[in-house]
């Protein structure tokens, strides 16, 4: 059994993953291996990672780890059930990009959700074959590796009305819903949100404490 944590900042698969990268014809656990590897890049609150991902032949089990919980800036823990999220997203591109699918076998038995220390189960997947990985999923594939943090100015110029319809076709396909603020007073508004909301937040001597931390 092989543990892929948080606390590795990155993976062997995540240095350079590109076309030729993915071991498409390698045994069904390397592949496996491989995908879990690559999950380890899913993004997370200040890059804390606190889930751990296990692999055990044709087996995952994702956990989360309630030690990497940020107390201060996510409370509810609601941010660490969404990077959980983003794991298995990941997961799910890498796994099809080497002809693999997983369906859940199961949750853990019912506990107190990030009781304690522990880790805390969240879902158990199996892994099988799959055919061949479409296109669009595997350009989401090879873009694993490719995030970065970005701290600089955006480009002023708008996204084109198609790429936005795209871009809430896939949000609705996920059942999510995009809104778009494209007038003056609204995007003002909503920077003032956002800035009360970083004040009240850094005002708190625990949030930034736990920021710096991370």
């Amino acid at each position: 059994m092989k543990a892929s944590e948080g606390s590795r900042h990155r993976s062997d698969a995540g240095r350079a993953v590109g076309p030729g990268d993915f071991p498409e014809a390698a045994p069904l656990g390397e592949r496996v291996a491989f995908a879990a590897r690559c999950a380890l890049l899913a993004l997370s609150p200040y890059g804390s990672r606190p889930w751990r991902l296990t692999a055990s032949g044709e087996t995952l089990e994702l956990a989360a780890l309630p030690a990497r919980r940020l107390l201060a800036g996510d409370p509810d823990a609601r941010a660490l059930f969404v990077t959980c999220g983003a794991v298995l997203f990941t997961l799910h591109c890498a796994l099809r990009r080497v002809g693999l699918e997983a369906e859940p076998i199961g949750l853990p038995g019912a506990r107190e959700p990030l009781a304690g220390a522990a880790p805390t189960p969240l879902v158990r997947l199996r892994v099988s074959e799959s055919g061949p990985c479409p296109p669009a999923e595997r350009v989401m594939a090879e873009a694993i590796a490719l995030h970065h943090a970005w701290h600089g100015r955006f480009d002023p110029a708008a996204p084109s009305a198609r790429l936005i319809e795209a871009i809430q076709a896939h949000a609705r396909a996920e059942g999510a819903w995009l809104g778009v603020i494209d007038e003056p007073r609204g995007r003002a508004a909503l920077t003032a949100v956002v800035v009360a909301a970083e004040r009240r937040c850094f005002a708190d001597a625990r949030f930034r404490a736990e920021f710096m931390h991370w």
